[in-house]
């Protein structure tokens, strides 16, 4: 799957970040079962904590996986998020789910300020997590 955003007002982008968070969720995907609609979701802290989730059906409507990853922030008590990184099985980034986003706000308002990595139309990009909630 493959989402293309027109961005407007992008934040510097930080190529070593990026790959960073993307070898996180190439890894996670190694040890996962893929299937038709997998994603691996990866959260950097401002605290410094580095969390992954594979997220076995993205549009599954109970979102047990996410709700398990706000529950290990809230367990280390590392819940203001910095980036945000989201790939499918295939490799390619798109942004998590809007139910997760808002879950991610709700968790701790500051996370509006969070980057999160997208495809724009000039290649990869990074915007503000408050920028996807409208």
């Amino acid at each position: 799957m493959k989402s293309m955003f027109d961005i407007k007002n992008p934040l510097p982008f930080d190529e070593k970040l990026f790959n960073k968070m993307s070898a996180i969720a190439k890894e996670a995907f190694e040890e996962a079962k893929k299937q038709q609609y997998t994603q691996a979701i990866v959260l950097f802290t401002s605290c410094g904590g580095e969390y992954c989730s594979v997220i076995t059906n993205a549009l599954s409507a109970e979102k047990t996986d996410e709700a398990d990853l706000i529950e290990r922030l809230v367990a280390a008590n590392d819940t203001c998020v910095s980036s945000i990184l989201c790939m499918w099985g295939d490799g390619n980034i798109d942004i998590p789910s809007f139910a997760f986003r808002k879950m991610l706000c709700e968790l701790n308002p500051d996370n509006i300020n969070a980057r999160i990595f997208v495809n724009s139309f000039d290649g990869y990009s990074s915007i503000k997590l408050g920028n996807t909630m409208k």
